[in-house]
């Protein structure tokens, strides 16, 4: 079992970040207080008068990069909140969601563009593991209006009577080879998403779950995978990836599939993959298999 290690913020210079970026990520908050509180003028003029002065020094409005993250490890969830909450707070400019468990950790987090690296550093000494960041692209406004890091049973709730192996769950396949594997056709493609996400964009020939939440998706799997040979080629994907860690793994060990793979990072790598390889957004870009539009989960609905 892993116990979170102390964070050591302020010796690593942690808390020396610039006063600017944490304006700037006060101006968000504010901004999202004015839209809640619109029906409430007295407020929205106090609100707006703060904001004016944070404005005026405040050069330069803010990028901010929202990063998702997951591991699945044996560990004292109780320990790792309470230092992990204590080490973000002492970022001073950190936004969004974790969930602790005993079986991991699952979060959210967005802050100013150029603080990538001290987040990072946050992280692995106040978990005592590394944890791989999953980067959208930057954006004017951050999708959090607060900070949260919480404890739970589990890091995505499943409805699983039966605990599984979330290390036996098939491989994980890069964005080019995802891409390549997609191309030829000769797999099961399956989204694991829920309907609305679906919704609103999908890989080409992807066969939708199209279920209101994860808990529910394993029965629609045993109807969809009924009549294939356990070596057909089975490809699964969803935003960032952790769904079809637990997807891929009821897939493995409850159905008995052997040819099982999904999409590193989910539809978020996939996308920073396209846009790093053809120098333009990957949602101008006509080669991608992806068709509409990739829903994330902001301020903040939990993939459930």
């Amino acid at each position: 079992m892993v116990v979170c290690a102390l964070a050591v913020a302020q010796s690593r210079g942690l808390s020396s970040v610039p006063a600017a970026a944490a304006r700037r990520l006060e101006i968000i908050r504010l901004e999202h207080e004015m839209e809640e509180e619109r029906e409430n003028k007295a407020r929205v003029r106090e609100l707006r008068k703060r904001l004016n002065a944070l404005r005026r020094a405040t050069p330069q409005p803010s990028e901010v990069r929202v990063a998702t993250f997951y591991r699945f490890l044996e560990l004292d969830p109780e320990t790792c909140r309470v230092r992990l909450s204590a080490a973000l707070e002492a970022l001073g400019v950190v936004l969004g969601s974790v969930t602790v468990s005993r079986e991991g950790v699952n979060g959210a987090l967005a802050v100013p563009a150029g603080i990538e690296f001290e987040l990072e550093t946050v992280l692995a000494e106040s978990l005592g593991f590394d944890v791989e960041l999953n980067w959208a692209p930057a954006t004017r406004a951050s999708p959090f209006l607060h900070l949260r890091v919480r404890s739970k049973p589990k890091i995505l709730e499943d409805g699983l009577a039966e605990e599984l192996d979330w290390s036996v769950c098939g491989s994980e396949l890069e964005p080019a080879a995802w891409h390549e594997a997609l191309s030829s056709g000769e797999a099961v493609v399956l989204d694991v998403r829920n309907g609305y996400e679906s919704a609103l964009g999908s890989f080409e020939n992807a066969t939708l779950l199209n279920t209101d939440s994860f808990a529910r998706s394993w029965h629609r799997l045993d109807d969809l995978l009924r009549d294939k040979p356990s070596d057909t080629k089975i490809l699964m994907f969803c935003t960032g990836g952790i769904r079809c860690v637990k997807g891929g793994a009821y897939v493995r060990q409850k159905l008995g599939f052997t040819n099982v793979h999904r999409l590193k990072h989910g539809v978020v790598g996939y996308e920073r993959w396209l846009a790093e390889e053809e120098g333009v957004r990957a949602s101008s870009s006509s080669s991608s298999l992806f068709r509409g539009s990739n829903f994330v989960f902001d301020r903040r609905k939990e993939a459930d």
